[in-house]
């Protein structure tokens, strides 16, 4: 969806800019394909277990709001978490 012109745009990309330090730097991130295979080429399976690959379309209307924000209150600061709370609960962005 394009947002340019949304009201809450220009919150949303100096947001980005404030978060773009955390992300990369979970254990949980994944750039891209290449990232993942990257990772996944390191894992050692047993014979008895599989890897199991799901394509996820629309991963961000999936995401439960709640949950999300609470996340970000705990891995940035509290005005950070505020401001990415206003652009997600935004009716412009309400899924």
């Amino acid at each position: 969806m394009n947002t340019i012109s949304s009201p809450t745009y220009g919150l949303a990309k100096y947001v980005a800019r404030k978060l773009s330090p955390i992300v990369g730097h979970i254990d949980s991130f994944i750039k891209d394909s290449y990232d993942f295979l990257k990772v996944i080429k390191e894992e050692k399976l047993d014979k008895d277990e599989l890897i199991i690959i799901f394509d996820v379309v629309s991963l961000s209307t999936k995401i439960p709001l709640e949950e999300a924000i609470k996340v970000l209150y705990e891995v940035t600061n509290a005005e950070t978490a505020k401001l990415v709370e206003i652009c997600l609960c935004s009716k412009l962005f309400s899924f």
